[in-house]
């Protein structure tokens, strides 16, 4: 499994991060949502299967924005994707990345906040699940995102 360094563009002052107040920082922080039981994951595969475009998803190249303790990542990258996943709380990406090595996946984690983050990658589909209504500006943060997908390719973000 792949990491990046301890923090990438990870706001230090709570006026600049991502999250909507301090509330919801500490919420994150204290609490991390976890979904890891199988029952879950499969419900996740089925939406894939489902609602998406592509009958396969090997080799697509995925960003799973705040992906929190990884459960999309986990199975975007069982199905065959090429995933790169931020979360802005370190605790997130730490239960992530030990999920994802359990699992014997390759995932590239990295703590950053989505409205700092760059990178010169372009994605097949660019993931964000239950991220921005949390944050200060739902809109600005798609907007930041959305340059991160590539010719061809989708943004996958709910709600707003």
């Amino acid at each position: 499994m792949r990491a990046e360094g301890p923090t990438m563009g990870l706001a230090r002052d709570r006026e600049e991060t991502g999250f909507q107040n301090d509330d919801t920082r500490q919420v994150y922080e204290e609490f991390p949502f976890t979904l890891w039981n199988e029952g879950s994951l499969d419900y996740c595969r089925k939406l894939l299967a489902d609602h998406w475009r592509w009958t396969t998803f090997k080799s697509l190249r995925v960003l799973d924005v705040g992906c929190g303790t990884g459960c999309w990542s986990i199975v975007f990258s069982q199905i065959g994707a090429v995933v790169h996943a931020i979360d802005l709380t370190p605790v997130h990406v730490s239960v992530a990345r030990k999920e994802a090595a359990r699992r014997g996946l390759d995932i590239r984690f990295t703590v950053a906040d989505l409205f700092s983050f760059e990178t010169d990658e372009r994605y097949d589909l660019v993931w964000c699940n239950g991220v921005l209504h949390h944050t200060r500006d739902a809109l600005a943060g798609l907007r930041h995102i959305a340059k991160f997908v590539a010719p061809g390719g989708l943004p996958g973000c709910q709600p707003l």
